[in-house]
């Protein structure tokens, strides 16, 4: 599936011939993007950092001093702690799987809103027709074991002292 950044580019003439070279470096940093964001947790590493800022070719590949060594022991362990399974936090792994239930869920509960919203409508329009005293005795007319003559009962749009057969 192409993404609109690359389709934007299909409608712009190229009288040149030159297009296929901006593709080709839309396509090298939106995957250098993608690796990067994909390293997570321990999987993290400032070499990531690095390939990616290399993609860019000016050269700089940013600052990787650490300064002083305990200091940044220190921190490592801290984020050891804090990012790690057995910290404070739940693992990267974990997280991904419940992502993916939810998004799940989600897509569960949206076909479920959509057979109500379809339920909804029906009822509107089935209400819509039956506007007024005379439209609910025709309603009632039918006998007290139509869903629709329930519904109204159930709802309170039968007026008192009208009676269903």
């Amino acid at each position: 599936m192409k993404d609109s950044a690359m389709n934007c580019f299909e409608e712009i003439p190229d009288p040149t011939g030159q297009m296929h070279l901006l593709r080709k470096r839309i396509t090298e940093l939106k995957n250098a993007i993608i690796k990067h964001r994909s390293q997570k947790a321990d999987d993290r590493c400032w070499m990531d950092d690095q390939e990616l800022y290399k993609v860019l070719n000016d050269g700089d590949l940013g600052d990787n001093h650490v300064g002083d060594p305990e200091k940044m022991l220190s921190n490592c362990k801290r984020f050891i702690q804090n990012r790690c399974q057995g910290g404070k936090w739940t693992d990267y792994q974990t997280l991904e799987l419940h992502i993916e239930a939810l998004k799940t869920e989600v897509l569960e509960l949206n076909g479920e809103l959509d057979r109500w919203k379809t339920k909804q409508t029906k009822l509107n329009s089935t209400f819509n027709a039956v506007k007024g005293l005379e439209g609910i005795k025709r309603c009632l007319a039918v006998g007290n074991d139509s869903p629709l003559v329930l519904v109204l009962m159930d709802a309170g749009l039968v007026p008192e002292g009208v009676k269903a057969k």
